[in-house]
């Protein structure tokens, strides 16, 4: 059984989604990037930089 919501995760949906993008990120990172490959993005054209932190070319922005 799973414990209620607020004890593991943020009870608000938005916080608890902010918070799953920030403690994944890497992972989702990954997984876009491969994603977007697998569709015939082209490499250049997959992500964008993260202005707001080290201005590295991110597929997946948590915010």
């Amino acid at each position: 059984m799973s414990p209620p919501l607020g004890e593991r995760v943020p009870a608000d949906p938005a916080d608890h989604a902010e918070d799953f993008a920030h403690r994944w990120r890497d992972k989702l990172e990954e997984y876009c990037a491969v994603r977007m490959e697998a569709l015939g993005i082209p490499e250049d054209n997959i992500g964008e930089p993260n202005y707001e932190g080290d201005g590295r070319w991110r597929a997946f922005n948590p915010y």
